[in-house]
């Protein structure tokens, strides 16, 4: 069977070789996701079932390492990123996160919230997002492993907003 390369963070420490079995994902959500996970999960028949039995994974490297490093900017990130493999044909779900993010804004509603999770699960890429495509797997085999490192801070190039840089209070006897 044809296998395809795809990228998981997680928390949990796997090694090289290990097969990450499906896991639900709901209780490692942050509370605010719960209302929409909801609404995803009820738009498909076998919603819940699929996504409470998952490896999530990125379809591609740079949208991976995007969002891994988005979620360390507000210090969220997983501890790793892994490179695995899954099998083609084993794959329950593609889904554009575009369409789950705007069934969390809900902006225009429950109903509206409902057609974007109708449309997460079509496939479709959203039409004026920039596709962010998850792919769900029964199980994924770790290749590479990767340890989060936050980035390097930027230099300050000039510290007129920082006044307390470079300056020590004065001695008031």
């Amino acid at each position: 069977m044809p296998k395809r390369i795809g990228y998981h963070y997680s928390d949990k420490l796997w090694e090289i070789g290990e097969v990450i079995p499906g896991y639900d994902n709901m209780p490692g959500l942050h509370p605010s996701l719960h209302a929409a996970e909801e609404i995803i999960r009820s738009a498909h028949p076998n919603g819940t079932a699929i996504r409470s039995n998952a490896v999530y994974v990125w379809d591609t490297e740079e949208r991976a390492r995007k969002q891994w490093a988005a979620a360390g900017v507000v210090k969220k990130a997983k501890k790793y990123l892994y490179k695995v493999e899954y099998e083609v044909e084993e794959r329950l779900h593609k889904g554009d996160l575009s369409h789950y993010s705007e069934a969390l804004h809900q902006r225009g509603g429950v109903e509206q919230a409902k057609a974007s999770a109708a449309r997460y699960w079509s496939g479709e890429p959203h039409p004026t997002e920039s596709p962010r495509f998850e792919v769900l797997v029964p199980t994924a085999t770790v290749l590479e492993r990767e340890d989060f490192k936050p980035a390097p801070l930027k230099p300050i190039d000039e510290d007129s907003d920082y006044p307390f840089l470079n300056t020590l209070p004065e001695n008031e006897d």
